[in-house]
This record gives C-alpha cells, sequence and structure tokens, in this order.
C-alpha cells in the first residue's frame, strides 16, 4: 500500500484570493480612467474657424459716450454685431437680450470677444438714449458698445448695413398698427480681428450657442 505524501496537494477551491488591487479588471479600470482624458485632448475634433466672407469698409459711427467708432476700433477684437432700434416695439427687445445671454456666456467663460449693437434709428437714438438703453438692459460698456450713425449721415449708415455687412434695410416708416417700423436683419454677424466678416447666424437658442462657439475658434490665433 502507498504512503501518503507528507503534504496534500492544493486544490485551486483552496489558493488564496487575488487581492482585488491585483485584479486585471481593476487594473485596466485604473488605465482607462487615466489616460482616456488624455487621449481626448489630443484626438478630438477642433473645426477650423469659418473663412473670411466680407471685408468691412472703412466707416465712422458714434457710440453711447458720442465719441467716434470707426473701423480702427473693431479691429484686434473678435466682435458679434447685431442691428435694433431702441423704439422697436417688435423683435429688437429679443435681440438685445439674445446679446446679453452672449455677454453672459463671455464673462462666464472669461473670454475676450466683444459685443456691438448699431441702432438703424440714428434720427431718435442719440448716444443719449443708447446709453439709457444699454443701463436697461445691463450692458457692460467694457465688452457691449451701441453706436448709431452721426446727425445727417442716415445715407452712410445705410451703405454700411447694405454694401458692409450685406443685410437689409429699410425706411423708417408706421407699419399697419400705426407703429414706426425700420426693417433690418435679425441675425447676428462675428467679425475677426481684420475687420473681415466670418458669418452670420440666426438668434435663436441654437444659434447663439453656434455664435458662442464659432467666435471663440475665431479667436484661436491662426496656424502658421
Amino acid at each position: 500500500m502507498q504512503a501518503e505524501s507528507g503534504t496534500s496537494e492544493r486544490r485551486p477551491s483552496d489558493r488564496p484570493p487575488i487581492p482585488w488591487w491585483r485584479s486585471p479588471w481593476v487594473v485596466a479600470g485604473i488605465v482607462g480612467f487615466i489616460t482616456i482624458p488624455i487621449l481626448r485632448v489630443y484626438l478630438r475634433h477642433i473645426p477650423e474657424p469659418p473663412k473670411k466672407m466680407y471685408q468691412l469698409p472703412a466707416f465712422e459711427l458714434l457710440d453711447q459716450d458720442g465719441k467716434p467708432f470707426t473701423l480702427e476700433r473693431l479691429k484686434g477684437h473678435v466682435t458679434v454685431v447685431n442691428f435694433f432700434f431702441t423704439s422697436c416695439q417688435m423683435i429688437c427687445g429679443k435681440l438685445t437680450q439674445q446679446m446679453g445671454k452672449l455677454q453672459a456666456k463671455y464673462d462666464a467663460a472669461d473670454v475676450p470677444i466683444r459685443l456691438l449693437s448699431i441702432s438703424v434709428d440714428p434720427d431718435t437714438d442719440r448716444p443719449a438714449v443708447l446709453k439709457a438703453y444699454m443701463r436697461r438692459y445691463g450692458a457692460d460698456p467694457k465688452r457691449w458698445t451701441f453706436v448709431t450713425s452721426k446727425p445727417g449721415e442716415r445715407k452712410k449708415l445705410v451703405t454700411l448695413i447694405i454694401d458692409g455687412f450685406k443685410q437689409a434695410m429699410g425706411d423708417k416708416k408706421p407699419n399697419g398698427q400705426g407703429i414706426i417700423d425700420i426693417a433690418h436683419s435679425a441675425r447676428f454677424a462675428i467679425v475677426d480681428r481684420d475687420g473681415a466678416i466670418r458669418g452670420f447666424y440666426e438668434s435663436t437658442e441654437i444659434g447663439l450657442d453656434e455664435i458662442f462657439h464659432r467666435s471663440r475658434h475665431v479667436l484661436r490665433p491662426p496656424k502658421r
């Protein structure tokens, strides 16, 4: 009869369990947790900024302080531009509110993009009126400027909007309800550091999101 061995053979169930921190699943999870965010930075697709569409011509308007506002004041900054007039009882209030939302977005992201609102009613919207309108909508003058044309120079303003911005602008006249109206674009424009238009965008919530991201793309330094 064969003698029993001094050491009994260890069954698989008797082996000590692998520590949880040595589990291949845990190791794989930790490696993925660390590397995936890093890879995203290098692999994510950042769209190219929109191409230049039109170069704005030289112009001179007046800001809310009565100071000249020229093309040179636009240069060096990325700016979102819209059109409005203070006595408008239709879409203008909504447009100004949407610009205010952009102001809040840029403030929160600490992005140095500027805002410019151009009045299409220079007869009414003199600098003092613009300044009061700014206060009403909480516009920060460090970021957001309101402008109008000089007295008697409405024709130059019309030319700038139609020929420069390539946007429509109508005459000042009462509509069917007796309310003074001036037809103008409800779209927002992105203007680059050189005073060139990079695109027009809707003033909807989706449009604001696109403006926010596309303007930041324009803000990025150009590739060398």
